[in-house]
């Protein structure tokens, strides 16, 4: 059985003429109590860390194993996308399907700590029988001396003659 709906929502503005709002199409559908959830079978734990010059697209930084918990035992895999760039908005990382049942975390563009320093992606499993698990991986990006310092206003300054050592001059 499938039960469709359409959700509203707005932001509630003190001007009614100047509600803004969205529409969406949700649909649930009801599967029989025998039917199971897919699980995580290898799934990383702790948060990863990776140097924000990593830059090895190939390179796994996870691999996750999942099983779907019916007979048809292939796993759909996906790394949602969010709606900033902690939560993957720009494609930062992909999530390959090795086989049927793994797949492996990627990185799809360049870190870099000055613009993100941690990201929380939300992986999605789902089975035949449209059954969904997720959980969050946690990426932190480590810094590394890749910026120039620079001076934001030069001055000239001035002193006075037989001045104490350590006197102030000036301050940039």
């Amino acid at each position: 059985m499938v039960f469709v709906s359409e959700v509203v929502v707005n932001d509630n503005p003190q001007n009614i003429s100047e509600r803004k709002e969205n529409v969406a199409d949700i649909k649930v559908t009801v599967v029989s109590s025998e039917k199971q959830f897919p699980t995580f079978v290898d799934f990383p734990t702790h948060s990863i860390y990776i140097k924000e010059n990593f830059s090895d697209i190939n390179y796994a930084i996870a691999t996750i194993t999942a099983q779907s918990n019916i007979r048809n035992e292939e796993i759909q895999f996906q790394l949602v996308k969010g709606q900033t760039a902690q939560t993957n908005k720009d494609a930062t990382f992909q999530l390959t399907s090795m086989n049927s049942t793994t797949a492996r975390l990627t990185l799809g563009r360049r870190l870099d700590y000055e613009v993100v320093t941690e990201y929380q992606l939300t992986v999605k499993i789902l089975n035949k029988d449209s059954l969904a698990s997720s959980k969050l991986i946690a990426i932190k990006v480590e810094d590394v001396n890749d910026e120039i310092p620079y001076f934001l206003d030069l001055v000239t300054g001035s002193v006075l003659e037989n001045e104490e050592p350590g006197s102030e001059v000036m301050q940039v």
